[in-house]
């Protein structure tokens, strides 16, 4: 049943007893010969069980999580996880769910995909740990879920929470299953970076949901290449949704936490101590489209230090307003002297370290004096001049907006509603150049996300059969002349569709001239 009960998320809510304490973990990353120091090691994923469905990090092949004959977990039980038995059953009111494999695992709790008993589909299930200091976050979970539940989940581009209840004291939520998460997809493909017109349509689909959890007045906190899934690659190409709530808050009660949000994608407001909001999310997501862009972390401190350093190198630092109301700027920057007139300076490795016993790391691949000498990376010259003149005009438009989502000043930053409506989304940018390669291939990968066939479509294709059944008669539906519910992508499109039929015709009646002359 893919319906979803609020009442019961409810329900579950008041008995919570175990979830996320408000962060993943800080991740290491591997990959283009080298590897990131951090304060905890980024676990890699097992092969053939795929990734969890809220992002959780898979443990190793050599782990004993990993089904090995009849047992998923034995162990982690001292701290309220639940031991899980392959092909154990967890019944709901409504369902059953035998377990199949186990997934990831998490400060939440832990990951399983189960087979929904009676059906053809494979769903997510995430079971929280049963323990008391975990409570108050699993209920917040919770009923964020159950908010959502009642928005368009496809529409707004966000997984699809589908079912929640207790088994054994342990609150389980399942989820739609999906296919890959963004680092996975990265890391298959050796950290290449990803051409504009693919970062395009993700980002579109990830600030669609920042959008919509911004109108609702709520903060994701934990947004990262990890949290945003691939829903299914072969059927429907670059189709993302954004994940795991179990660090989310309303915004008029975000409480500052040390370890809110990932480091790597960790907003300035957080590391220095200052209020935040929904724009917190806002930062991640630049972060996260710049490594897309990148092939690596734009910002990959090893310490909150690093973090704050890499940004302030290429950024600048932060204005002095935002140092002084700061609750954590003195780990960071100190002043010359007691004078109320002094300025603010970062400290110097060697002093951050003397003070802290933490030594600074250099984990960047790129270090850049500005945001604007992102758009000259891995730059490939073509011969097709049209194609080379596109793609800077796009990379120019790409820094535009990236400089919009990193402006350290939260009250500056851009929100959703602007950023899908730049022209890097919009590629009004790219109507000057409507024969480059880039730029079809841009607007076609653009309208394959948009379309979204269902399932008896995608297998008609399958077997290079359609078939189409008649349409009812009735009153012929009454079509909107204008543009205003149709994407922007698609009413540039259909100009430059005019201007090429325009170009062909003058091109013809001049022939035509030119013969009967």
């Amino acid at each position: 049943d893919p319906s979803f009960s609020v009442r019961s998320f409810y329900h579950a809510a008041l008995f919570t007893t175990g979830s996320h304490t408000g962060n993943n973990g800080d991740t290491v990353r591997v990959g283009g010969g080298g590897t990131l120091p951090s304060q905890h090691n980024r676990v890699d994923a097992v092969a053939g069980l795929g990734t969890g469905v809220d992002g959780t990090e898979i443990r190793p092949n050599n782990s004993s999580e990993v089904v090995a004959g009849a047992t998923l977990s034995r162990s982690g039980s001292a701290d309220g996880d639940y031991q899980l038995v392959q092909h154990e059953v967890l019944y709901s009111l409504k369902n059953s769910y035998e377990v199949l494999e186990f997934l990831g695992r998490g400060t939440f709790g832990q990951v399983v995909k189960c087979w929904k008993r009676g059906t053809s589909e494979s769903v997510a299930v995430k079971i929280l740990k049963n323990h008391p200091s975990y409570a108050r976050q699993g209920q917040i979970e919770v009923e964020i879920l159950a908010r959502l539940s009642s928005e368009n989940a496809e529409e707004h581009n966000v997984v699809r929470a589908l079912e929640c209840f207790q088994h054994r004291s342990h609150t389980c939520l399942v989820f739609e299953m999906l296919e890959q998460n963004l680092y996975d997809f990265l890391k298959q493909n050796k950290f290449s970076p990803l051409p504009l017109k693919i970062i395009r349509p993700i980002l579109q689909q990830v600030a669609t949901a920042l959008k919509k959890l911004k109108d609702l007045g709520l903060i994701h906190a934990d947004l990262k290449p990890e949290n945003i899934m691939l829903v299914d690659p072969s059927r429907q190409p670059y189709r993302v949704k954004v994940i795991d709530f179990g660090s989310a808050s309303h915004v008029s009660k975000a409480v500052c936490s040390t370890y809110l949000q990932s480091r790597y994608y960790r907003a300035p407001e957080i590391i220095l101590g200052l209020p935040f909001c929904e724009a917190i999310d806002m930062w991640s997501l630049g972060c996260v489209i710049a490594e897309l862009f990148l092939g690596w972390p734009l910002y990959p401190g090893a310490l909150e230090y690093d973090q704050i350093r890499y940004i302030s190198q290429t950024q600048g630092l932060p204005a002095e307003q935002l140092l002084n109301k700061g609750t954590k700027t003195s780990r960071f920057f100190t002043k010359e002297s007691d004078s109320p007139y002094a300025s603010w300076r970062l400290k110097t490795t060697e002093e951050h370290e003397k003070e802290t016993g933490l030594k600074s790391k250099e984990a960047r691949k790129y270090i850049f004096s500005c945001l604007d000498d992102v758009a000259h990376v891995n730059l490939v010259l073509t011969p097709d001049n049209s194609d080379m003149e596109a793609e800077k005009a796009d990379r120019r438009e790409f820094v535009s907006l990236l400089k919009s989502m990193l402006l350290i000043d939260a009250e500056d930053r851009t929100v959703p509603s602007c950023v899908l409506n730049h022209p890097f989304l919009t590629m009004t940018h790219l109507l000057d150049f409507p024969h480059s390669n880039h730029v079809q291939s841009s607007f076609r990968v653009m309208d394959m996300c948009h379309t979204r066939p269902n399932s008896a479509v995608f297998d008609a294709l399958n077997q290079n059969t359609i078939h189409l059944t008649r349409p009812p008669l009735g009153p012929a539906p009454s079509i909107p002349l204008g543009y205003s519910n149709i994407p922007v992508h698609t009413q540039v499109r259909r100009v430059m569709l005019y201007l090429e039929v325009l170009e062909m015709t003058l091109t013809m009646s001049a022939l035509l001239r030119f013969s009967n002359f």
